[in-house]
């Protein structure tokens, strides 16, 4: 929501990295070889499930052979051992890796790669003809709810006793849900949050509740912080990143979901946009587009922008170890002014009459297509990805992944090796020491997690291409709101 945005490039690569799904640890041994296949132009994959019938509920048959098809746009090397593990544990099951092509000449090539995948996945959904998994980050899990073409996963999770939901972050899974219903279950999750220099803040003498505060709030701090501080700016930031920031945040008010219908909130829209841009024209963010130019810092590489100081600085939690290099006094963070002294992680605003509690992105969700004649034997391999067997091999020795695992066990392990190793090294190679009592916040933090980023490459492609002409002045918020309320109301009906 707040701070430096990356460029469309970087956002694009770092989902497709992360639309990848769970690895494994394991000797591939001399199992079958897991077939691979890629999707044509009609949504048909060379070998599709199996014809027979399951319900899902009863334990699956061993002896009998079943083929599951998992789908998922970018295929990595750890989904491919996790398969190769399952089938060496389970002989009677053969699993097909379906994917798109996620490489391209230049990026418009893989977004039109991108978009074909898509496109001729969702064919095949609505044929009826689908996979029996499917990796959900690209798609619209609510629309696939209402037209039934997902499993309802909390029915599996509650009615299969070898499933333990106190054994996951359970938090993160039911506030993933849709209209009281789980369509996919996420392997990993990022905490998003505000980083700020608690000491700097206190000298302004401004006071907040982070944990309570609403949008309205947050901009009168912003705007307090800015004129009582002696720093250039409350934070850094660009219009239209900004704003569809909080829209992805706020996507729960903005948008009401069920299984009739769902409706655009134009008119807490209209407020939002008009509220970015009143910190703009305050001069309360920094607005690098129009400066020209990223903020950039002696040594620090950029495009010619003046290196400007603030109090805040958005960031992604994607491990105990991002946590932890954010908190420390000893690290300087490139796109900050000064070095911040006393380092502490923040709430996000959220809105009005809404819950407190800390955002959260999800990440390698995993659906089951109700189509799929082996419900049964999808749930048991979802639940093997879920494991923290499956999940502990895809980190570094510093607990850098993916993201967080789901898996609390997984995330244990994660924090007893860092831990053990006393520090750890950032990207500017500077050292930071590993605080117990930091990760036991962090901990904290995340079972406080209440509010989903929604990720819906088609929600964030309307806001950004409409948006535009409110921020060149073109045309009004409540004109710009209307319009978007249109073109929502439509994708999210169609």
């Amino acid at each position: 929501m707040i701070a430096m945005k990356k460029t469309s490039w970087i956002s694009v690569c770092l989902l497709l990295f992360l639309s990848a799904c769970s690895p494994s640890n394991s000797d591939q041994g001399d199992s079958k070889p897991s077939q691979e296949s890629t999707i044509d132009e009609t949504g048909s994959n060379s070998a599709g499930p199996n014809s027979e019938e399951s319900n899902g509920t009863e334990a699956p048959d061993e002896s009998e052979p079943a083929k599951l098809v998992f789908s998922t746009y970018y295929l990595t090397d750890q989904l491919k051992t996790a398969v190769t593990k399952y089938e060496q544990l389970h002989p009677n099951i053969e699993i097909e890796l379906q994917s798109g092509t996620a490489s391209g000449k230049d990026l418009n090539d893989m977004l039109l790669n991108q978009e074909k995948y898509i496109t001729t996945t969702n064919t095949s959904l609505l044929a009826g003809k689908g996979p029996d998994l499917i990796e959900m980050d690209l798609f619209p899990a609510e629309k696939y709810m209402k037209r039934g073409l997902l499993v309802n996963l909390d029915d599996q999770m509650k009615q299969d006793s070898s499933f333990t939901k106190e054994n996951y972050f359970s938090n993160i899974l039911d506030y993933s849900k849709i209209d009281g219903g789980l369509y996919g279950a996420p392997l990993y999750f990022s905490l998003e949050g505000l980083f700020g220099d608690s000491e700097a803040i206190s000298k302004t003498g401004v006071e907040f509740d982070d944990k309570n505060w609403t949008m309205d709030e947050f901009v009168k701090v912003m705007k307090q912080l800015k004129q009582t501080g002696d720093r250039d700016y409350a934070f850094n930031g660009i219009p239209d990143d900004l704003l569809l920031s909080m829209a992805k945040e706020n996507y729960s008010t903005l948008v009401t979901v069920s299984n009739k219908n769902s409706n655009f909130n134009q008119t807490e829209f209209a407020n939002m946009m008009k509220q970015v841009r009143s910190l703009f024209v305050d001069g309360v963010v920094y607005d690098i587009y129009k400066e020209k130019g990223l903020p950039t810092a002696p040594g620090v590489a950029g495009s010619g922008g003046t290196y400007m100081d603030s109090y805040f600085y958005e960031a992604s939690i994607s491990s105990p170890g991002d946590y932890l290099t954010n908190t420390s006094a000893s690290y300087s963070n490139p796109f900050m002014g000064k070095k911040f002294t006393k380092p502490k992680l923040y709430t996000k605003p959220h809105p009005k009459n809404a819950e407190s509690g800390s955002y959260f992105s999800t990440f390698g969700t995993v659906g089951i297509t109700s189509s799929s004649p082996h419900k049964k034997e999808a749930w048991e391999f979802l639940k093997f990805l879920m494991t923290d067997e499956s999940m502990q091999s895809y980190t570094d020795n510093e607990g850098r992944g993916f993201g967080l695992p789901i898996n609390q066990t997984a995330y244990n392990k994660l924090v007893q090796q860092l831990e053990a190793a006393g520090t750890i090294q950032t990207a500017n190679s500077t050292s930071v020491k590993v605080d117990s009592a930091s990760l036991a916040a962090l901990r904290d933090y995340i079972l406080g997690a209440t509010h989903h980023v929604n990720t819906q490459s088609k929600f964030n492609e309307i806001i950004t291409k409409e948006t535009k002409a409110f921020f060149a002045g073109q045309k009004s918020a409540d004109n710009v709101a209307k319009l978007v309320q249109s073109k929502m109301n439509l994708y999210l009906n169609e």
